[in-house]
């Protein structure tokens, strides 16, 4: 028998599959424990079964803000460990559809359906009723 190879000479190696990365063992309520993801579970206390609507946060995660369909905005300094119920004077349990949020957590907008759009400068503390030109009380989506 013949053989291609000339003799002496090794077979070329094939080469080598890269590797794929090593999935992370999971913990309790899928959190990754290499990639040190945590999720906590939060919300303003006594209000359990709300329809929540949107969320913001600051940069840093720290100060909070969430909208509630037919209900309240609420306001946290310490990402998530305590609320505050935070309302337009004289408004209470509107349609609330989107909150947006500075990168300092200070600046934030909310909207309402059908409603206005309001803003704050201070963290929610107290806010401003935005009307754009024509404005009368349009079905506001979402904002950023």
């Amino acid at each position: 028998m013949s053989s291609n190879r000339e003799k002496g000479k090794k077979k070329p190696k094939k080469p080598k599959k890269p590797k794929k990365p090593k999935k992370g063992k999971k913990g309790k309520k899928g959190e990754q424990r290499e990639s040190m993801t945590t999720w906590v579970e939060t919300q303003p206390a006594g209000v359990a079964l709300r329809s929540w609507q949107s969320a913001a946060s600051s940069s840093d995660g720290s100060r909070l803000i969430v909208c509630a369909k037919g209900q309240r905005l609420h306001t946290s300094i310490d990402g998530g460990a305590n609320w505050t119920e935070r309302q337009p004077e004289g408004n209470t349990n509107k349609n609330w559809q989107s909150v947006a949020s500075s990168a300092d957590g200070l600046k934030l907008i909310a909207c309402v359906q059908p409603g206005r759009i309001w803003t704050s400068v201070d963290g929610g503390a107290n806010w401003t009723e935005r009307r754009p030109d024509g404005d009368a009380n349009w079905n506001w989506n979402s904002v950023a």
